[in-house]
């Protein structure tokens, strides 16, 4: 069996007694070789789609943080602003997949400025009708007078720790991306270990028949 050692920090391949005499036919080196090589690029190919996964995740935040930053540190202070501070979170959320966490964090981050800021919609109050209203048509009518409100805008310095918390969730995933790329790149020096011993063993079985097909002749 093959074994992955660390040295220094970093990754090494070692594999079976490799040397001349050691009774490995040709078939059995390359599927050790093959072995080492499937698994390695199972791994590149897992740790490349989450580099993509987060590369689409840091986008979405950008473009959402970027609306954000329009408003300075003052921030919005009126609905509209504010909605489309809300659209642009919405958009974000919509370009990331069902599952995804950082689409899930967006979600989060919506639902508490809005409870922040005391944004949501306000119902009308009823008055008499000349006529009786069901309840369902009472909620219908509701629904359609109901004006959205921005009851506690941001104050001096608010829209600034929000807007960081945005800008936090991005360098998270940054942070994480960075050290999953130092694996990716170890992962690398491992495949290359990997075929420069396929190498290595596909010579020395080359050196073996040489030298008995000399024998034989001798």
């Amino acid at each position: 069996m093959s074994d992955v050692s660390n040295v220094n920090g970093g990754s090494s391949i070692t594999g079976p007694n490799l040397g001349i005499g050691a009774g490995l036919s040709a078939d059995t080196l390359l599927a050790y070789v093959q072995t080492q090589l499937g698994g390695l690029d199972g791994e590149l190919g897992a740790d490349m789609q989450q580099q993509e996964t987060q590369l689409n995740e840091r986008k979405a935040i950008e473009s959402a943080q970027s609306t954000f930053e329009q408003f300075g540190t003052k921030g919005p202070q009126n609905v509209q602003d504010f909605q489309s501070c809300l659209a642009a979170i919405d958009k974000s959320i919509a370009s990331l997949p069902e599952g995804d966490p950082t689409r899930a964090n967006l979600q989060d981050f919506r639902q508490s400025i809005c409870d922040k800021y005391g944004y949501g919609m306000q119902e009308p109050t009823i008055v008499v009708t000349p006529y009786a209203l069901s309840s369902q048509e009472e909620e219908a009518l509701r629904q359609q007078l109901a004006q959205p409100v921005l009851k506690n805008p941001p104050g001096d310095g608010d829209w600034q720790g929000t807007s960081d918390t945005l800008a936090n969730m991005g360098n998270d995933i940054k942070s994480n991306a960075d050290l999953q790329m130092i694996q990716i790149q170890d992962l690398v020096s491992q495949r290359q270990q990997a075929i420069q011993l396929a190498t290595g063993i596909l010579g020395k079985q080359e050196q073996t028949l040489e030298a008995e097909a000399k024998n034989i002749g001798g």
